[in-house]
């Protein structure tokens, strides 16, 4: 992956979407945003810990000070972590599955 980051909004919010998707398994568990100097300014970046075992190296993923891409990075990892508590086995929400679906679809479940 090319390392420069692209003054595109939409560009850079890409790929920090792909780099968050791409750390999930750790986002899901720990991880924070924290704040840093950059010259002038302040800017955000993402911590987290990665690694297998004993082996644990600290990775920060740069997101910025632009405050759309703060709240985009926010709501993402906020939806990280929501999801890893969804149990998908349960009865409850194959039935909420089953009548979305069907209200999808303008019908009405068994």
């Amino acid at each position: 992956m090319d390392r420069r980051w692209s003054r595109d909004n939409e560009v850079r919010w890409l790929r920090l979407a792909a780099l968050m998707e791409e750390n999930a398994g750790a986002l899901k568990k720990q991880g924070s945003l924290a704040l840093r100097k950059a010259g002038a300014r302040r800017v955000l970046l993402l911590r987290f810990k990665t690694g297998q075992g004993d082996q644990r190296v600290q990775r920060a993923i740069y997101i910025g000070d632009d405050p759309r891409l703060v709240r985009r990075v926010r709501i993402r990892l906020a939806l990280l972590r929501d999801r890893a508590d969804w149990n998908l086995d349960s009865p409850g929400l194959k039935w909420y599955c089953a009548l979305l679906s069907a209200a999808l679809l303008n019908e009405r479940p068994d």
